[in-house]
């Protein structure tokens, strides 16, 4: 098994891989958009399990909405998994029992909580179409869309393009191609067409939310981005899927660490149980929003955001202005993962690591060994 295999292996057991690392992907991209692809998986807004390996080929509705709501997550500086729960705690129409109301006779729950955040729509007749493709202007109505979510607003008069092919765009897409087009996310063809009707591809639907991320007046990158989801919100929310310790039964998930700082709290949660033994650990943003902590070691990929329990962690604490989380973590065993070709491969050694993360980007700083000897991590 290649090196470049094994990390697509453990970046798929985790969606919300952190950006300390160079992401591997093994992906069918056009030479074009292959700097920004690399760029857009390496800040999270690629969602690398939802999505085939061809990123030449047309994205269908759902797709385009996963992309568009992993785009949110990062604005909203959340993290894709636990911005989709909190959707559904605060924003979805629920039913009677509490369940989260389906938007659609057809596509998934993950749709519907797009509808409720106001995203994509139907089809008129109570459908969303997840599968069928997107068109450019479609896609250019949803990337604004996604943006007005954000909290980002149109202009009253947006600039104006000349395309040569203008009157085969619609009118209910013209002043979201023309915003676009201003901020450099969108452009028409060298031929001086847009080509409103034609098949969106994987690949520009990543590097024009890429884009639109990076060019848009309104956006985490600058600053301004007011939050969706406050601290209490998101401190509420875990609080919900936890109990006392002396409550929990097995499968239960308890708080085992607590740490507060300037910017952030630092929290761990335990599932219960020596078959369920799990855990999860998060930062939560005084300013709104929660993301997981990657530690870097890992005692086996297992799914989401998750590790042994058997993984230790001591003396945490952040730098005196909260920018810096320090923690060492102790490994009892080496963490070995054993391939589908039969093939063992040992990801960490066990010990003793030292650690620390930058808190606002939620980077790896350092990962060494005890012994101060640096260690190489996937």
């Amino acid at each position: 098994m290649s090196v470049l295999a094994f990390a697509c292996i453990l970046t798929s057991f985790n969606s919300n891989a952190l950006a300390h690392e160079h992401v591997a992907f093994d992906a069918n991209v056009s030479s074009w958009a292959s700097i920004e692809v690399q760029r857009a998986l390496d800040m999270g807004l690629v969602p690398i399990i939802d999505l085939p390996t061809d990123y030449q080929a047309p994205i269908t509705r759902s797709q385009f909405r996963c992309i568009a709501m992993n785009y949110i997550a990062v604005q909203e500086n959340c993290g894709a998994d636990i911005f989709d729960k909190l959707v559904g705690t605060y924003v979805a129409e629920k039913n009677l029992d509490g369940t989260i109301k389906s938007a659609f006779s057809d596509g998934s729950q993950n749709d519907s909580l797009a509808y409720y955040l106001g995203l994509v729509q139907g089809r008129g007749d109570g459908t969303f179409d997840p599968n069928s493709a997107i068109s450019r202007q479609e896609a250019a109505v949803m990337l604004i869309r996604a943006y007005d979510v954000c909290g980002g607003t149109m202009p009253q008069d947006p600039m104006t393009t000349d395309y040569i092919d203008g009157e085969e765009i619609a009118d209910w897409a013209l002043d979201s191609i023309s915003m676009l087009a201003s901020w450099n996310v969108m452009n028409g063809m060298e031929n001086g067409a847009f080509m409103p009707k034609e098949q969106y591809s994987i690949e520009q639907c990543i590097v024009t939310f890429l884009r639109l991320y990076e060019n848009a007046p309104i956006s985490r990158k600058n600053g301004n981005i007011a939050p969706m989801f406050t601290y209490e919100q998101c401190r509420d929310y875990l609080n919900t899927i936890t109990v006392n310790v002396e409550e929990c039964i097995a499968g239960d998930s308890i708080i085992t660490e607590e740490v507060d700082g300037p910017i952030a709290s630092f929290i761990r949660l335990d599932v219960t149980g020596v078959m369920l033994g799990t855990a999860s650990m998060y930062f939560l943003y005084k300013e709104g929003g929660i993301k997981p902590v990657d530690l870097g070691i890992c005692s086996y990929p297992t799914p989401q955001n998750t590790i042994y329990s058997s993984l230790r962690t001591e003396n945490l604490h952040f730098s005196e202005n909260g920018q810096i989380f320090y923690c060492n973590a102790i490994l009892p065993q080496d963490a070995i993962l054993n391939t589908i070709d039969g093939d063992e491969i040992l990801v960490h050694q066990s010990g003793t690591y030292q650690i620390s993360i930058d808190v606002g980007t939620n980077r790896l700083i350092k990962l060494e060994s005890a012994d101060l000897s640096s260690i190489p991590h996937i």
